[in-house]
């Protein structure tokens, strides 16, 4: 068919495609029917605005691939589902809005805009809410190509949670909202250089954190991050853990975060349980703490503190430990000079050693209590 046009038909009733859909080009009405596209092999050509103002359903099992090769936008819909892959060769997919939210149905589902060898893939904008069926059952996978951008601007999980959020490659991503994943968060790659970015004031828990050691950078800016496992930081991009005094990350086991080119901390930095340890930065990985912003270091676990030379911005608080019996190594710890001084303390009633000078306008060094 040259074209597959859908005038009306009545509200709330069902268009169904139960087949593969093979047309150069698909166009909606602005009424009130609902549309079904279910046939693995389906494949429109060009653009596709869904306009249709009652709910989409994108396939209807893990196997179903549904192909936009001119790419597809669908805000219009009351709900968009998602059940298989949708995918475009290079070309923008945008999806839901904050009338419209996306969820996910199945097990898998893969957003993929390099389909084709297109491996610069195109941009992915999910405008809405984003949620499973059942609680931790459903996950989603996200590829945009080295070159597209993939931008969440609102919850991830926070009605029905994830089970696993999956990027698999992007140009930079940004998670604007909270995101709730009981499994993980899998962040296997994004080109070198560019930011994963989850976002200021918002909240984040995560059953585990998985990264690789790729060029991205990751940035967490968000008021409060919990992952329930250990977590090691294999980038090899910088490290952004918290830009602000409230900010806090938490991991129930250890930190470590020594791959990074650089880390810069902000808040509460937390290793909960048992004998956790925090490690960040080594001989080749700087610590940073930013301007005028106090980064405390330490949780319930008992385990090692260990930092790389530390330099901290004007007016910024460096604070390791928190009163408990953990030994604590540092390397150098310095401010910066010319503005506000900073400060340090130290925490602990076990060991400490400064294997380093502790200078450049670093005003105040406070040792609690130490062993």
């Amino acid at each position: 068919a040259t074209s597959v046009v859908l005038t009306d038909t009545a509200d709330g009733q069902d268009i169904v495609f139960a087949g593969a859909l093979v047309t150069p080009t698909l166009s909606t009405a602005a009424e009130g029917y609902d549309l079904f596209l279910n046939g693995n092999g389906t494949v429109i050509t060009n653009a596709v605005v869904f306009a249709q103002a009652g709910a989409l359903t994108l396939g209807n099992a893990a196997g179903d691939i549904l192909l936009f090769n001119g790419g597809l936008t669908a805000s219009a819909p009351s709900q968009v589902t998602l059940n298989g892959q949708l995918e475009t060769s290079g070309d923008l997919v945008t999806l839901g809005d904050a009338d419209t939210g996306l969820v996910l149905a199945g097990g898998l589902s893969v957003i993929n805009t390099t389909a084709g060898g297109s491996a610069a893939g195109g941009t992915i904008d999910v405008n809405g809410t984003v949620n499973g069926t059942v609680a931790n059952t459903q996950s989603l996978e996200l590829n945009a190509g080295t070159g597209g951008t993939v931008d969440v601007a609102l919850a991830l999980g926070g009605g029905v949670s994830l089970a696993t959020l999956r990027l698999t490659q992007s140009g930079g991503a940004t998670f604007a909202d909270a995101v709730t994943a009981a499994t993980s968060v899998v962040l296997t790659d994004t080109a070198d250089g560019q930011d994963i970015v989850f976002a200021d004031g918002q909240t984040v828990a995560l059953g585990s954190l998985v990264t690789a050691a790729q060029g991205y950078d990751v940035v967490i800016r968000s008021t409060s991050f919990a992952v329930a496992a250990d977590t090691s930081f294999l980038n090899t991009g910088a490290l952004t853990l918290g830009d602000d005094s409230a900010d806090e990350f938490t991991a129930t086991g250890s930190i470590t975060a020594t791959a990074p080119s650089a880390v810069s901390i902000g808040g509460a930095i937390r290793a909960d349980g048992g004998a956790a340890t925090i490690s960040l930065g080594d001989g080749n990985t700087g610590v940073s703490v930013p301007l005028n912003v106090t980064a405390t270091v330490g949780g319930t676990g008992t385990g090692l503190i260990d930092l790389g030379d530390a330099a901290l911005a004007d007016g910024a608080v460096l604070i390791v430990g928190r009163g408990i019996a953990n030994a604590i190594n540092l390397d150098a710890v310095s401010g910066t000079g010319g503005g506000a001084p900073s400060d340090l303390e130290i925490n602990t009633t076990g060991a400490v050693h400064v294997a380093e000078a502790i200078g450049t306008d670093i005003v105040d060094v406070t040792v609690t209590q130490s062993g």
